[in-house]
């Protein structure tokens, strides 16, 4: 497999023609280089990446894969390769003697230098920059846009959070801009952009308003008009619905504010309210939570969203020096009182997983202060999710330094719940699709599924521990973790100390060792590398492994094809450590680049030509 060593970045020590070495002080290790963020573009030929010193300017390196047409722009950083490969989008910071001699003069924030914006098409010379820039987004999943966000005008009064928006058209050259702009999404697909405005100080009749902008048909939309405050903005994977949280009633010096949920799909005029406290669904004495994340299913068909206790408004008829303050606590309370004092912040914005159906038009409430933490399955759209909850055991903790855990299973579609597992020393795993529950009991030792009717032990049949053999510490040990499930979830891939498992969940099949047992044989550790952040589940197919020998202590990199086949791809013979490996398009066979290192020498970033070489 050929390769290419993009950038070495060893700091090589000077010598005097009296073979004198220099003093290693600051003006040496400052020196030091590191790779930062790197990048590669999605038809294999463009990689970027930052040189970043101990201390002084970083540079962005934009150069083709082979390492010609090199391009280094100083101060750049936080790039972003588009989607078609077309172009580059990045920051470039203000130098850093200037912002160090703002610091000393103790400048206002707003006096600091400010970052400028960079775009280059990639094969070309000219950047295009933009100066005064507070931030910039580009669609996820589509190409021939960005938006950036402008530093507010020195004139602006102290409560103008709001700032112009440009939104450009990378292909035509074209900029909309619009004003008083305090926040921005783009949808996954780029084909809809979100914006909040804030009202304008030097106009009284001015309001704040929600705006969808359609980048196709280049229409705007104004989706709410007025209010107090509006967060947490999301889209659903397609782009066509949209949500969000906003308080728009309550006074300004009003005791308590209550957030409604509010609603919008391609074909409305305007937003509308989904839900609120008084909503047939929300339990008694609950409202919506304005610290709860928003979040829609895979198919788009429920919403997610947070609900939490109404809280009683502080009583603003006596002054501080009259109120009496007293902690009271019980031994058996779950917390320590101190605990309880510094986490008082954290549970007044606590919120519980609650889910809007489209399709039934209800609410579910699933989560509670008794079960707290809910995991969902199959992305959102799973029938059965796992209730975890360890209240009532939390005083353990001071002396086991963990707790012991209730698993429920819990029916999103009429919020019913069903204990599954009583006091697990372990964590539960959803499946993939959330047909079965799995868990490690680390009191057991084993690997168990719930399949809805019955507990089996799935893993008594492998002969060697699942669990760290190394582990010292007077407690049961962990388990080495799974690496994923197969599709349809017939198998789940499970870790020994050097070797990867194919388990069928339904115990009719035999445990099959994936790596033909290389791994322990030759003292070798196999360990997936995803390279695509949204797979969910395997095939039979090739996967990117780490490798790393327990006896030379030699890492690399390995192909595990999951039906059983195990191919080196690069193994080091001189105790070199594989960094992060980034695969071009989240294709295996596509190009790669990943970094070496030892004790001796810093991260070098390599290409290499990916699984087909």
């Amino acid at each position: 497999m050929n390769k290419l060593i993009i950038c070495c970045l060893l700091f090589i020590i000077s010598s005097s023609s009296f073979s004198q070495k220099k003093p290693l002080d600051h003006s040496v290790y400052d020196g030091w280089q590191s790779i930062g963020e790197r990048m590669i573009s999605n038809d294999s030929k463009w990689v970027v990446y930052t040189i970043c010193p101990q201390e002084g300017d970083t540079v962005l390196v934009i150069q083709q894969a082979d390492g010609s047409n090199k391009k280094e722009i100083e101060r750049g950083f936080n790039a972003t390769i588009t989607e078609d490969s077309r172009y580059v989008v990045f920051r470039i910071k203000p130098y850093q003697k200037d912002l160090r001699e703002a610091r000393i003069k103790n400048k206002k924030r707003e006096d600091y230098p400010k970052d400028s914006l960079g775009i280059l098409e990639l094969g070309k010379e000219e950047v295009n920059k933009i100066a005064k820039v507070r931030s910039y987004k580009i669609p996820a999943k589509s190409s021939g846009w960005a938006a950036y966000w402008m530093e507010k005008s020195k004139d602006a009064a102290a409560n103008d959070d709001g700032g112009d928006l440009v939104v450009k058209n990378l292909t035509r050259g074209e900029d909309k801009i619009f004003s008083l702009v305090s926040e921005y999404h783009f949808d996954k697909n780029g084909t809809r952009l979100l914006l909040e405005t804030v009202r304008s100080t030097k106009d009284s009749l001015s309001k704040p308003h929600v705006l969808l902008y359609n980048l196709v048909s280049e229409k705007t939309d104004t989706l709410s008009r007025g209010g107090n405050d509006f967060k947490n903005f999301v889209f659903d994977e397609a782009g066509s619905q949209l949500a969000y949280v906003a308080e728009r009633e309550a006074e300004p010096k009003a005791l308590q504010k209550f957030y409604k949920l509010w609603y919008f799909k391609d074909g409305m005029d305007s937003a509308v309210v989904l839900a609120d406290k008084n909503s047939v669904g929300m339990k008694l004495g609950m409202t919506i939570s304005e610290n709860g994340n928003l979040s829609f299913s895979k198919s788009g068909k429920r919403l997610f969203f947070g609900s939490s206790e109404i809280h009683a408004p502080k009583d603003t008829t006596l002054i501080e020096s009259d109120l009496v303050k007293i902690d009271i606590w019980h031994y058996n309370d779950d917390y320590l009182q101190t605990q309880q004092l510094v986490q008082l912040n954290e549970e007044l914005r606590r919120s519980y997983l609650s889910v809007y159906d489209f399709g039934k038009r209800s609410i579910e409430q699933l989560g509670s202060q008794e079960i707290p933490q809910i995991m969902q399955t199959n992305e959102g759209d799973g029938n059965t999710f796992i209730g975890v909850t360890d209240a009532g055991k939390r005083i353990e903790s001071q002396w086991m330094g963990q707790t012991r855990k209730d698993i429920y299973a819990i029916n999103v579609n009429d919020g019913s719940k069903k204990l599954v597992k009583q006091n697990l020393q372990g964590q539960p795993i959803p499946s993939s699709t959330g047909k079965y529950i799995l868990w490690y009991d680390r009191t057991a030792k084993h690997y168990f599924v719930w399949d809805g009717i019955s507990i089996k032990n799935i893993t008594q049949k492998i002969a060697v521990p699942l669990w760290n053999e190394e582990f010292d510490m007077p407690d049961n040990p962990n388990p080495h973790g799974l690496m994923g499930w197969h599709e349809g979830d017939t198998e789940v891939y499970l870790y020994d100390k050097y070797d990867i498992w194919k388990v069928d969940v339904t115990g009719k099949v035999s445990p099959k060792n994936v790596t033909a047992g290389i791994g322990r044989k030759n003292f070798t550790t196999y360990r997936y590398v995803q390279i695509d952040s949204e797979k969910r589940s395997f095939t039979d197919e090739a996967v990117l492994t780490r490798t790393f020998n327990h006896k030379t202590k030699d890492a690399g990199l390995a192909i595990v094809n999951t039906s059983g086949q195990v191919t080196e791809v690069k193994m080091a013979d001189n105790k070199i450590s594989f960094g992060q490996v980034i695969a071009a398009n989240k294709n295996l066979n596509g190009s790669w680049i990943y970094t070496k290192e030892n004790f001796t020498n810093s991260p070098d970033l390599y290409v290499a030509a990916g699984a087909s070489a």
